[in-house]
């Protein structure tokens, strides 16, 4: 046996065809044919070399016969981690996919529900303004006090009408990006005491005693309608809510830069992990209680927009059971 170099020759081949294996590497030898060579030898190759040179077979096998094994190992890990990115991505899509569904669903059923909740609500102050109307014109009442007592009512089922259509305009307003106010330097507490007067005929109704702890004058960069409809969404809220423990405390202050609103009630409060769910659109807190009260969920949801295009910023803390604590923060005018 004598070793005849061809790797060189080999390499050559490779640059020409533009083919680099260079993890297959073989040695290259001629062989007398009475060398012993094992007929069952993996990947090796003999053939007769030249008829000048008829005692001589041409052999070719790798150096290292792992080699194919590794290589097969290394091609089967890349197509495994290929299916399996694909399957991952398969299941990836399939879960956006039921996600989506489920949130084009419960959208869905949100908005029905918020149309049969709309319906409902206007159809009550409708009612009475209605039944009232007609009181008058048949002559129903039995004074003058009378007439002056379902005016009254007229006028305030009106006012909650007003509320709740405004509701509906501010919310249409921000779906189109349309939302914006003027905003000027206002006196909060005048603001506040307005909003009171506009609201006495319910609180009256419902029994509920009401605290103002003003700080006056308080001035603020604001918009007085705005702020008012805010107002009304949360003192709203507050009588909904506190069907035992009927009281309202309604605060002013100013905190650095900022000029505050709190309405603090003491009903049956918010649980804690919906506390950041509560201004979504459409949403209704996950309570019985609190089912049962009527609403078209956009109250507070329109709330947070206002504020929010005034520049300011609305929270709340709640404890169940205890109450909660509506914050209205605006920017301070500083006004000497």
């Amino acid at each position: 046996e004598f070793p005849l170099a061809l790797q060189h020759m080999d390499d050559q081949v490779r640059k020409l065809t533009k083919k680099d294996h260079q993890e297959f590497i073989y040695q290259t030898s001629l062989l007398k044919r009475a060398s012993a060579v094992r007929d069952n030898e993996s990947y090796s190759f003999k053939a007769g070399f030249s008829p000048f040179f008829p005692d001589y077979n041409f052999h070719v096998k790798l150096k290292n016969e792992n080699t194919v094994s590794d290589y097969v190992f290394k091609r089967s890990l890349i197509t495994m981690i290929g299916l399996a990115l694909l399957l991952a991505a398969m299941i990836i899509g399939f879960v956006m996919l039921v996600r989506d569904v489920r949130r084009k669903r419960d959208i869905q059923k949100l908005r029905s529900d918020f149309i049969a909740n709309v319906t409902h609500e206007l159809k009550t102050p409708l009612t009475s303004i209605t039944m009232f109307a007609d009181s008058i014109l048949m002559d129903r009442y039995k004074s003058e006090e009378g007439l002056k007592k379902y005016t009254r009512i007229i006028l305030k089922e009106s006012e909650k009408l007003k509320r709740m259509v405004n509701n509906i305009l501010e919310f249409s307003r921000q779906e189109n990006n349309r939302l914006a106010y003027t905003l000027k330097e206002e006196n909060l507490s005048e603001i506040i005491q307005e909003i009171m007067k506009e609201m006495d005929y319910w609180l009256m109704i419902n029994k509920f005693e009401v605290s103002l702890e003003l700080e006056d004058p308080l001035y603020a960069l604001t918009n007085a309608e705005g702020l008012k409809q805010v107002l009304s969404n949360l003192i709203t809220n507050a009588i909904k809510y506190s069907p035992e423990d009927k009281r309202i405390i309604i605060r002013s202050f100013a905190s650095g830069e900022h000029a505050c609103i709190e309405v603090e009630d003491h009903g049956i409060g918010i649980p804690e992990n919906q506390l950041e769910s509560i201004f979504r659109k459409f949403y209704r807190v996950e309570d019985n209680k609190q089912s049962q009260a009527g609403g078209t969920g956009l109250g507070l949801t329109v709330s947070k927009d206002i504020v929010e295009a005034m520049k300011g910023v609305l929270t709340v803390k709640s404890r169940v059971n205890q109450g909660s604590i509506f914050r209205i923060e605006l920017n301070k005018v500083n006004n000497s």
